[in-house]
Formats: structure tokens, C-alpha cells, sequence
């Protein structure tokens, strides 16, 4: 799990939706970035359409933070994770993969 001072807020996901920044897409995921000086931050949204159930929604949110996890020193700036219902068939590396590849 991330650390609460590399999570973005409720309030800090808003200000990413309200600059209308076009997400950067993938098989699994949208990628919003927005660049800020400071502590990487992180965010992942999954809606009740693309995961009925809390428990797939909590487990994917958690494979996406253990793998960001190891490099996190590597970023900068926030960055929001629209997941999509891909997601809920594909395999931990399949998507770590992915995450990687977004985040270069």
C-alpha cells in the first residue's frame, strides 16, 4: 500500500478532472498526468460499472499500488489511473507491465 503522503485527496482528484486533460490510454488503464512540483502522487478510480463488487475493486486498486510502489523516486508529478473492465480478467504481471510502460 502507498504511503498516505503519495495518495492523491478527494479534492486533488477533482482538480485533475476539472483541467479536462486527456488521458493517455492502454488495454487496462486511462493515465491522467498533470505535473506538480513536489511528492509523487497517485490515484486509482475504478467505478461501480467496471467492478461490481468492493472486493475485485480493492484488490485491483492494490496490485496497482504495490507495483508502483518500488518506483515511486522515479516520478514526478500526480497521476490518476481510470481503470478499466479489462482489467478485472488480466493477471498481476500482465498489468504491472502496463503500469511500467505508462509511467516511462
Amino acid at each position: 500500500m502507498l504511503l498516505k503522503k503519495n495518495r492523491l485527496t478527494r479534492l486533488e482528484v477533482e482538480e485533475i478532472k476539472r483541467r479536462r486533460t486527456n488521458p493517455i490510454s492502454s488495454q487496462y488503464f486511462g493515465l491522467v498526468k498533470l505535473q506538480k512540483v513536489g511528492e509523487p502522487k497517485f490515484a486509482v478510480l475504478i467505478s461501480n460499472k467496471t467492478a461490481k463488487s468492493a472486493v475485485v475493486r480493492n484488490h485491483i486498486r492494490r496490485t496497482v499500488y504495490n507495483t508502483i510502489q518500488p518506483i515511486l523516486n522515479n516520478q514526478q508529478g500526480w497521476y490518476l489511473f481510470l481503470a478499466k473492465k479489462s482489467i478485472i480478467d488480466a493477471k498481476q504481471d500482465e498489468v504491472s507491465k502496463e503500469i511500467i510502460g505508462l509511467l516511462r
